[in-house]
């Protein structure tokens, strides 16, 4: 994986606005006219956690593609002390990423259409579509060891979640996401995450 330009969408405004501060500080002023329904307050508290966690992780991916990508331009007498390797970095908090979502989502068929909360039509459906290249994504990772054993994976292709050469895509086998679709994923997540936080 020879990475040269990072075209991840910057969301570091975002990682400072952490949903688990809102849903903290409704508490405390007594927003939220869930206050008294314990499984509520388990999903907010659990839903606030996962999206701050999720971009989190992509930033740290991002930060590390640019880091990745500096690596070789450091001086020969800082080099002679060790390369940096960060590969191994990107894929693991990449795997993290995914595997909120994936969380995120599940969460998210529980609390909607119940009493508590109903999500906006335009963004369930854009959520939906965005949704099942997650999916796919996250249960090629959790399958994967049966996949390799039942030789479904073609040789050559990524056996963990990798970035393009630009970091414009993810891809692990033979599922491919943008990255700019991801960051739109968690974008879209971190605003339902505000209202719910409110509840």
């Amino acid at each position: 994986m020879q990475i040269t330009d990072c075209k991840m969408p910057n969301l570091a405004k975002l990682n400072k606005e952490k949903i688990l501060s809102i849903y903290l500080s409704s508490s405390l002023v007594g927003i939220g006219r869930g206050a008294d329904d314990r499984r509520l307050d388990r999903f907010k508290v659990t839903y606030s956690r996962l999206i701050d966690k999720a971009i989190y992780e992509y930033c740290l991916v991002q930060e590390d593609v640019i880091n990745e990508i500096e690596e070789p331009k450091r001086s020969i007498k800082e080099l002679q002390k060790g390369r940096n390797f960060y590969a191994h970095l990107i894929m693991n908090n990449l795997e993290n990423c995914i595997n909120s979502i994936r969380r995120l989502f599940n969460i998210l068929d529980k609390l909607n259409g119940a009493k508590y909360y109903s999500l906006d039509k335009l963004v369930k459906r854009s959520i939906n579509f965005d949704s099942k290249k997650i999916i796919g994504m996250r249960n090629m990772i959790e399958h994967l060891d049966k996949d390799i054993f039942g030789n479904k994976i073609i040789h050559g292709d990524p056996i963990a979640p990798i970035v393009s050469n630009d970091a414009s895509s993810i891809q692990i086998s033979d599922v491919k996401i943008k990255t700019a679709e991801l960051a739109y994923i968690l974008e879209r997540l971190h605003d339902i995450g505000k209202q719910v936080s409110t509840l």
